[in-house]
């Protein structure tokens, strides 16, 4: 465990022992109904990587705005400018992100362009390891105002860890666990909350593919605008700066938009070998010549386990004819995964213990399929689970399987 989380524990279990616990998820509401009342707020922000992070997260410091959707849009329009040192070069850039509601754009000063995407593609177009610390932020929606913003229970669990004081303002410390979301990288995040005006003061970031590390913001400086400059959050280019967009520069791959982070279609899946429930050593190369598809689980992911059933389908309706399914459970008790495939009845392979074949595959968020062709490379990778999404799957694997077979 690292120096941070022993002195954040230790003021939580001070703050317990003083009898005057607050509600984890009622300091989040707040936080969230104070930045929703205040419109539009401008303040300060300096990022940085702590621990292993600090090897790829860049630190730098910028301005801030922040506005709520018009017209129920439950988008956040955001804009940052400032400057970053990179990462390993420790080259200087200045920067500017924003969305405007419709779609985003990242001006690079290195490459003298302003790139546009569209909402979903951030971590596409943020360079130079600047999007893991302000992610909070762009998907302020994800974090904040979607759990926390309305009246039903939040889906995420928010423990109140104790108090401690952030550049002179007192704060409550609030552990929530994001990590049953597959569209994040993000484990948990812990936020520091100022006691008297419920304004964050500051964000820390966990991860699943690099434990030990952590994304660090630091958020000073507030304002409140009663008027709201719309034109704020469009970056125009400046003078000799060319406006691109991101989608020229999507990945191939079945139209597909390749997935951040994971093993690229058409590259060789890394070997593994790990042991299944039965004690049986299962390898990627004792597969070759089938078509893998490998599903990476935990029992306590909820998407994982809505998308199982239709795992179970594609092993039953295509394992004699030459699909090898195999469930990699990782971050988890493996007795826990032994037990919870047999109360469901499913009978597909699963292999333990698979962290670090995880972190060879890049999966940053569970479940994470891959399939992997009959030759040994990646046919296909996809992030999450969607209604359906299994049929999806067994159209593009039948593709791959042998004729006939």
């Amino acid at each position: 465990m690292n120096v941070l989380r022993m002195v954040v524990l230790a003021i939580g279990m001070a703050g317990a022992a003083s009898g005057q616990e607050p509600d984890g998820e009622g300091v989040m509401r707040e936080m969230a109904g104070r930045v929703r009342d205040a419109g539009w707020l401008t303040f300060d922000v300096k990022f940085e990587g702590v621990g292993s992070q600090g090897l790829v997260i860049s630190r730098g410091s910028g301005r801030g705005q922040l506005a709520a959707g018009e017209d129920g849009d439950p988008r956040w329009r955001y804009r940052l400018d400032g400057s970053l040192l990179e990462a390993k070069t420790a080259a200087k850039h200045e920067y500017a992100f924003a969305f405007d509601g419709d779609s985003m754009r990242w001006l690079d000063d290195a490459k003298k362009e302003v790139v546009e995407a569209e909402s979903g593609e951030e971590n596409e177009i943020v360079g130079y390891g600047a999007a893991r610390p302000m992610r909070w932020l762009w998907r302020w929606d994800v974090f904040v105002s979607g759990p926390f913003g309305g009246e039903g229970e939040s889906p995420y669990s928010a423990a109140w860890l104790g108090k401690t004081e952030i550049d002179d303002v007192a704060c409550d410390i609030v552990r929530v666990d994001y990590s049953s979301r597959a569209d994040v990288e993000e484990l948990d995040l812990y936020w520091y909350i100022g006691e008297e005006d419920r304004m964050p003061r500051r964000v820390e970031a966990t991860y699943f593919s690099d434990s030990g590390g952590l994304g660090v913001a630091h958020i000073s400086g507030f304002q409140r605008a009663t008027v709201i400059d719309l034109d704020a959050f469009t970056i125009e280019p400046p003078a000799g700066y060319e406006l691109k967009e991101r989608a020229a520069e999507v990945a191939q791959g079945g139209g597909r938009q390749q997935p951040v982070g994971g093993i690229k279609v058409g590259e060789a899946a890394p070997a593994w070998e790990l042991l299944n429930s039965a004690g049986e050593k299962v390898s990627l190369e004792s597969l070759r010549g089938k078509v893998v598809l490998m599903d990476f689980w935990a029992t306590w992911c909820g998407p994982c386990k809505a998308a199982m059933p239709g795992v179970q389908l594609l092993h039953e309706e295509l394992g004699d004819k030459g699909l090898a399914v195999i469930g990699v459970n990782c971050w988890d008790d493996p007795e826990a995964a032994v037990a919870y495939m047999k109360e469901k009845g499913y009978t597909y392979t699963t292999v333990l213990n698979g962290d670090d074949v995880a972190g060879q595959y890049r999966v940053s968020g569970i479940p994470t399929f891959y399939v992997i062709g009959p030759d040994g490379k990646v046919a296909h990778h996809v992030v999450g689970h969607q209604p359906g999404g299994h049929e999806a799957l067994k159209e593009m694997i039948e593709g791959l399987l042998p004729q006939g077979g």
